[in-house]
């Protein structure tokens, strides 16, 4: 991935040279940082949380009953081994199973829709602020600090040139003084 951004950013700068524009201006944001700081992210979290252990409750409950229906055909089972009622029980153990693993699946689905959701007005948001930041101080490119495995992607930029900050202001954020 490193070398096909790096291949990406030479044939910009070879691009830009050829055609005579070597004035071009770049600058980078760390978007994982400014992310970190919006409310709204934070509330994204609390709100995805929310949701999260609700549905874990709702497991829990289905898992509490199917380890009851469990415990009861082990009785059974104990206690006469040859019962006819041994098969539905047996049966009714691998609906609870496959309910349980579809239950689980299905929320964590939609768990992914909501976050996606929610998540795109923030880096909407974040976006527009990004471009205006760029625009205003004289910027043709800017580039993310991380790719969206938390890889750097930028491996070296004058501190100047780090429109992080700038943005985070822009947004109406506090900035850290570290």
């Amino acid at each position: 991935m490193k070398y096909v951004l790096s291949f990406a950013f030479a044939l910009m700068l070879g691009a830009s040279t050829l055609f005579g524009q070597t004035n071009l201006k770049f600058a980078h944001v760390n978007v994982e940082l400014i992310l970190s700081y919006m409310p709204e992210y934070k509330t994204m979290g609390q709100q995805l949380q929310a949701q999260r252990k609700k549905y874990a409750e709702q497991l829990a409950i289905k898992e509490n009953y199917g380890q009851q229906k469990l415990a009861e055909y082990l009785e059974l089972a104990e206690v006469n081994p040859n019962s006819p009622d041994l098969k539905a029980k047996e049966d009714e153990l691998r609906r609870l199973e496959a309910e349980i693993q579809k239950n689980a699946s299905e929320s964590e689905r939609k768990l992914q829709v909501n976050q996606q959701k929610l998540l795109a007005p923030i880096l909407e948001k974040m976006d527009k602020a990004i471009k205006a930041e760029a625009a205003a101080s004289g910027y043709d490119y800017v580039f993310s600090d991380l790719d969206g495995n938390g890889t750097s992607v930028v491996l070296y930029a004058p501190e100047e040139r780090n429109l992080t900050k700038k943005v985070m202001k822009r947004l109406g954020i506090e900035v850290p003084t570290n």
